[in-house]
């Protein structure tokens, strides 16, 4: 007789177990000890076969986690991202600091900049010499209005540096000792005694050797970068030579609301580049002259 097996018994050893346990059951020659050893061991027997096929029912097959292929069907449909047009349009850019192209000033960075040389307007129209000023910067919010001292007519107009009339020689600054051919062009300046042609032109252009203001104002506040002053060489009141920056939140009387700066004196037939306003901010711009002289170039930054 076979002994069992044990727990290393396969499924198929379990009909031998009942024959073993039927035979050790009726054998006379077996003893109480040993029948009850035989029993124990086919209890086992059966115990392990079936903790097998409950072990081998309950394992499932596993997936490849490495797997990732995603099964396709023909009903699926696939979005196509459209695609951004990154292209530059030159005609307008705008970004978050505002417009940097398209304008008829020059980008900066942080603002747009215009220069008013009284050459042209802001469509690129010549001015003509002998031309009143006062809308044709309209274009870039900017107007002008003057204050000519011990005159009937307030008037500024253009005036040809490269051919100087009224005797203002020492406003010829394209052929003077500044030495640059060709350098202002037209420059603005206080009109005296101005007589009209029948073009509506100032006849004969001289300036006031009175003097008086250039009243700049803006629509909106703007910082005024530099401008270039012109043959300011009167010494008999020259603390009187001064400029006036207001701000948009201007009270009279208030310092804080106003910047003023002294002009400095250039000599004769010579020019200066004044740019204490850089990074201030303002809505009129007053220029004091206490003789004759003229501006040109005035640059702001919108």
């Amino acid at each position: 007789m076979t002994w069992p097996k044990g727990c290393n018994a396969s499924g198929n050893d379990k009909d031998q177990v009942v024959d073993v346990a039927q035979a050790v059951l009726t054998r006379s020659d077996f003893g109480v000890v040993m029948k009850l050893l035989y029993v124990a061991a086919l209890l086992s027997v059966v115990s392990c076969a079936g903790d097998k096929d409950k072990r081998s029912g309950a394992e499932a097959p596993q997936e490849n986690p490495e797997s990732t292929d995603v099964p396709v069907t023909s009903d699926v449909v696939q979005e196509q991202t459209p695609v951004e047009n990154t292209e530059s349009n030159d005609d307008f850019i705008e970004d978050e600091q505002g417009p940097s192209k398209g304008d008829d000033g020059e980008d900066k960075g942080s603002c747009i900049e215009h220069v008013i040389n009284f050459d042209y307007d802001p469509n690129g129209n010549a001015l003509a010499v002998g031309e009143r000023i006062e809308s044709q910067y309209q274009a870039w919010g900017v107007h002008f209005e003057y204050d000519v001292y011990n005159q009937s007519k307030d008037w500024g107009i253009t005036f040809d540096s490269a051919n100087p009339t009224g005797g203002d020689d020492d406003l010829g600054i394209d052929v003077g000792k500044s030495g640059k051919d060709d350098f202002n062009g037209n420059i603005l300046i206080l009109a005296e005694d101005p007589e009209l042609h029948g073009s509506g032109l100032v006849k004969d252009p001289d300036d006031n050797r009175d003097g008086g203001k250039f009243i700049i104002k803006f629509d909106q506040a703007v910082e005024v970068k530099r401008f270039t002053l012109i043959d300011n060489d009167n010494n008999k009141n020259e603390d009187q030579g001064k400029a006036i920056l207001y701000s948009s939140s201007y009270i009279k009387g208030d310092e804080d609301s106003e910047t003023k700066i002294k002009l400095p004196h250039t000599g004769n037939k010579d020019i200066a580049i004044v740019d204490d306003f850089a990074g201030m901010r303002g809505e009129k711009l007053i220029i004091k002259f206490p003789g004759s002289g003229a501006i040109d170039d005035l640059v702001i930054c919108k």
